[in-house]
């Protein structure tokens, strides 16, 4: 006699299978399709369902890192435009709304470069989202040395310092995996001109300009 159990010895019934799903429809919500618009909302509730169901996925993490740089970029010069014409409120609010995007693209790209770290996609993502950070965090410290408060902008300032130096790392790792890599190669100057421009706040910026290549 036998006896038939229903045994899923693959585990195909497991929800993690359906997060390459959930991945493909985040990818396909990010473009028109006839006369559907893309839908950046649905792409990112998408996104998050294929890693919550599967995050080992280096995939996974790159394209939603890549979705979060792609939203806060905006942010950065509408929030100039909005400061320029004395908006500080919504200027704020902007601010703040681009380092959580940028903040969680640094933590999906760093756990790529964790689970893949021969990307380089993955790499120079990891440094654009530290280095537009530092460029947010100057412009806080500036908001303050512009009204003479030299000690509230030494906060922001260091904090900026620290994004531009772990965003010329994360160039670099690039640059170890493809020494031709010219986005790595463009990135590195622009990071050392912007601290060479920082206020000198606190003798640690002063000490990494000292130290910053002449070529």
């Amino acid at each position: 006699m036998f006896i038939l159990v229903n045994v899923d010895w693959f585990g195909l019934g497991h929800d993690r299978w359906l997060a390459r799903d959930h991945f493909n429809q985040g990818t396909a919500w990010l473009r028109d399709y006839g006369d559907r618009e893309a839908d950046p909302a649905r792409a990112e509730k998408s996104f998050r369902r294929a890693i919550e169901l599967d995050g080992e996925d280096v995939d996974h993490h790159e394209q939603f890192g890549a979705f979060l740089l792609m939203e806060a970029q905006p942010l950065l010069g509408e929030r100039i435009a909005r400061e320029s014409r004395g908006d500080q409120q919504g200027a704020a609010r902007l601010f703040n709304r681009a380092m959580t995007l940028l903040g969680e693209a640094q933590i999906h790209h760093q756990r790529a470069t964790e689970l893949f770290p021969r990307s380089t996609r993955s790499w120079v993502n990891l440094g654009i989202a530290r280095m537009w950070q530092g460029d947010l965090q100057v412009a806080l410290a500036g908001a303050h040395l512009a009204v003479g408060d030299r000690e509230a902008a030494r906060g922001p300032a260091l904090a900026a310092l620290s994004q531009y130096s772990g965003a010329v790392s994360d160039f670099q790792a690039a640059l170890r995996v493809d020494p031709g890599l010219r986005d790595a190669r463009q990135h590195i100057p622009r990071v050392f001109q912007a601290v060479r421009e920082m206020p000198d706040v606190d003798p640690a910026i002063t000490d990494f300009k000292s130290r910053i290549p002449t070529e």
